[in-house]
């Protein structure tokens, strides 16, 4: 079945229009929408959470369309003390990734992988390059499972946008728009949190200015 037609279905089943916040949707209605509100300390409406009941056999290979898209930019954190914190940005098979805390940058850029510290660059070949591809965020939205098997758990939504959420394994939850088929959020362990945005927007990734001694 086409991903369109399961959203027609997700749509009809809460009720709500495409655009809407799922938080809009009435609580306690036979629909199977839940609804939880701030805290009495104040928190903001982007706290607000419901959970949207989806059909049983939506699946990650149903709602993402990221094959469609040449390249992302994530933000992320990692690590519970002293985390690391910084910016990847995906382009087809290249990306850049800044390690804002450390200051370290690399950029994977055909068969290299270019490593800028302190003034100074490395290269290395990539297929042997200790620097894992992809090191903090992963292009692959769900690595080592095929998308026909990863079920789909219910809908909510994140800073007001209605997502998909998708749990590849009990370590991982993705974060989907239901409109653009794109991740915005993904959560990895207990402490690493990447956000989405730029779709489709990314540049081709040039190698670094400096002199890298080749």
């Amino acid at each position: 079945m086409s991903r369109g037609k399961y959203r027609r279905q997700v749509l009809a089943l809460i009720g709500c229009s495409s655009g809407a916040m799922l938080a809009g949707c009435s609580s306690g209605s036979d629909d199977g929408t839940t609804s939880g509100s701030s805290d009495s300390n104040g928190g903001d409406e982007n706290t607000e959470e419901s959970t949207t009941e989806v059909p049983d056999d939506l699946t990650a290979a149903d709602v993402l369309a990221e094959d469609e898209v040449s390249g992302f930019v994530a933000e992320f954190e990692a690590g519970d003390e002293n985390p690391i914190t910084g910016t990847q940005i995906v382009h087809e098979e290249d990306f850049y990734l800044d390690e804002e805390t450390s200051g370290v940058e690399r950029y994977a850029v055909g068969d290299s992988i270019y490593i800028v510290h302190r003034g100074g660059c490395d290269v290395e070949d990539r297929g042997d390059s200790n620097e894992m591809n992809d090191a903090y965020v992963p292009a692959e939205p769900a690595r080592g499972h095929s998308l026909e098997d990863v079920p789909v758990s219910h809908s909510t939504t994140v800073d007001g946008e209605a997502v998909y959420v998708i749990e590849p394994d009990e370590l991982t939850t993705m974060y989907v728009s239901t409109e653009t088929g794109y991740r915005v959020r993904m959560e990895s362990g207990p402490s690493t949190v990447a956000e989405f945005h730029s779709w489709g927007e990314t540049d081709p990734i040039e190698p670094p200015e400096e002199d890298c001694g080749i």
